[in-house]
């Protein structure tokens, strides 16, 4: 668990018998929901053993890198990636973000986040009421891999790019009082799968200004994408593997 002023850190729990994979924190809740073997599993936020829940979810990717923030009425909507492709003749087709109802429904509001951000300007009466979806794409078809960090208004209008790096920027999510984005950065050229990737969970505000390292991760870039914030927004908690000497 890391403070987000001051980046320290606190371990809750540490297991060599189950492999973390995701954590998630309920609001008002003070148990950490972990998956890990198959199950679902509650640790206390204060540290402890972990209790079985039950078994884990079917694995699902409705969101692949897409997150909503505060605001804007994005908890009545997933952001649901549909992954990009290059074809046998070199055509690269970008991927795209479109806008699901929560409860189930025809996809709406398409948004491309291939074009350049801020190339096509906003449709008249577009809906600016401070809701943020914060996405990673690959907007660069001469760059594969190469993700960045933009943001979106929920109706899929106003896309910006957040992070101009060299580095690879993904996993972002958005605190609960849609101030700061926590996200995962790593060296170019490096694969999800590298064990001992040089992966680093960073901090930037909803807009992408005043970006900083919080923690160096360590271990399967499994573990990154794994974080969550904690209710009030003070403290980040995410997954490490450090390896073994």
């Amino acid at each position: 668990m890391l403070d987000v002023e001051t980046g320290r850190a606190t371990v809750v729990h540490e297991s060599s018998e189950l492999l973390l994979e995701s954590v998630s924190w309920p609001d008002g809740g003070e148990t950490l929901i972990v998956n890990a073997g198959g199950a679902q599993w509650g640790i206390p936020v204060g540290g402890g053993e972990p209790q079985r829940l039950g078994p884990a979810p079917a694995p699902a990717d409705p969101v692949d890198g897409a997150t909503g923030a505060a605001g804007g009425g994005l908890d009545e909507v997933v952001l649901t990636r549909v992954g990009a492709c290059r074809l046998a003749d070199g055509t690269w087709i970008p991927p795209r973000v479109v806008r699901v109802p929560g409860a189930g429904g025809v996809p709406v509001a398409p948004a491309d986040h291939g074009r350049a951000p801020g190339a096509a300007p906003d449709p008249p009466g577009a809906a600016h009421g401070g809701g943020w979806a914060v996405f990673d794409a690959e907007s660069d078809p001469a760059a594969p891999g190469h993700a960045q960090l933009f943001r979106m208004r929920p109706d899929g209008t106003g896309i910006e790019q957040l992070t101009h790096d060299e580095r690879v920027n993904r996993f972002p999510q958005v605190s609960p009082d849609g101030r700061l984005v926590a996200y995962v950065s790593q060296s170019p050229g490096i694969g999800e799968g590298t064990v001992g990737a040089d992966s680093l969970l960073r901090l930037c505000a909803v807009d992408g200004s005043g970006g900083r390292d919080l923690a160096r991760l360590h271990g399967v870039p499994g573990t990154a994408g794994g974080h969550c914030w904690s209710p009030d927004s003070l403290h980040v908690v995410c997954l490490d593997r450090p390896q073994a000497d």
